[in-house]
């Protein structure tokens, strides 16, 4: 995900941890960032529709119209990789490996929780 924490990057999906990352930095070079901003996290939700329409039609150039359009499909954009990477075999295999990794993870984190009870009393908590 080299480059994904410069602003110039809208957004990336992260293929270790499928995390995925969208910028907001440039939505503040949009008339009404405010605005912008609603209209983006509506598009967590729902794809883009009327209301964003007439957002990008009111705009008076083609510049902020692509800069307005890319804000409200970075989302959608950076999503669709997510099934691109684990729709392959290789995916599917980061996948199983991720998931091992967070049942792990959730399990040491159970047994140590457990362990701050009185009847743990005395146990060291390392393995």
């Amino acid at each position: 995900m080299g480059g994904a924490h410069q602003t110039s990057w809208w957004g990336a999906l992260d293929p270790y941890t499928f995390a995925e990352w969208c910028s907001s930095d440039k939505m503040f070079d949009l008339p009404d960032p405010h605005e912008v901003g609603r209209l983006f996290v509506l598009t967590l939700v729902t794809p883009p529709a009327e209301r964003h329409r007439a957002y990008v039609d009111a705009l008076d150039s083609d510049e902020t119209r692509s800069l307005a359009y890319t804000a409200f499909t970075v989302y959608s954009h950076e999503w669709r990789h997510w099934y691109d990477a684990t729709a392959t075999p290789c995916g599917m295999w980061r996948t199983a490996q991720l998931a091992a990794f967070f049942a792990t993870v959730s399990s040491h984190y159970n047994s140590t929780t457990a362990c701050t009870s009185r009847s743990c009393a005395g146990r060291s908590l390392r393995a």
